[in-house]
């Protein structure tokens, strides 16, 4: 073999080896750093407390903020009062569907051009 092709194999295996050494390297930190995130011995679990317990909210708890935000903003009237903690998903999906349902172009026409050709397949 020629001298250039042998000092380009040779390179070529330094390389391969290089890479592989660089690939370990890595895996090896990976390795490490996975076993210093995991706490070494499981502790026992902490007693947990207990949840509060929440009261409803009672008509007359309404009617005392209503009177008060009446107070703060003057007239104006509530129109809906409704749990923060349920969820809206079903309405959102709807609106998100009718919303997908209009055909929009993309690239709406400048007013006065003449419109795009009409494509004709075979």
């Amino acid at each position: 073999m020629s001298a250039v092709v042998l000092q380009s194999l040779t390179i070529y295996g330094i390389a391969i080896v290089v890479s592989m050494a660089a690939a370990v390297l890595i895996h090896t930190i990976v390795i490490v750093l996975g076993r210093m995130e995991r706490p070494a011995v499981a502790a026992a679990p902490a007693a947990k407390p207990k949840a509060p317990v929440e009261e409803p909210i009672t008509p007359e708890i309404v009617a005392a903020i209503s009177a008060a935000v009446q107070v703060m903003l003057g007239d104006h009237r509530i129109v809906h009062i409704e749990d923060p903690h349920r969820a809206s998903g079903w309405v959102a999906e709807g609106r998100q569907a009718h919303h997908a349902s209009h055909s929009v172009e993309h690239h709406p026409r400048q007013a006065g051009s003449p419109p795009p050709p009409k494509t004709v397949r075979r």
